[in-house]
């Protein structure tokens, strides 16, 4: 069996257009298999995505040193 071949294309995108700005990371693990890293959201009445599956990140805080450390 072949191995398959992931191709990754970034596109470039303006990221001063909105004063919102959130990251996420998607960690892939290859172990014979592609495995995909995400999380399960608490449970919380008043959130509207609560119980959601999602990529680790979310909005930026101001103590954020860069994008990367919002996703994390």
């Amino acid at each position: 069996m072949e191995k398959p071949s992931i191709k990754i294309e970034w596109e470039s995108m303006d990221l001063n257009t909105s004063k919102d700005k959130a990251a996420v990371m998607i960690i892939l693990c290859e172990n014979g298999e592609i495995e995909a890293l995400y999380i399960k959201r608490a449970s919380n009445p008043m959130d509207p995505w609560s119980g959601q599956i999602a990529f680790p990140g979310g909005r930026t805080k101001i103590q954020d040193i860069d994008i990367i450390e919002t996703a994390i």
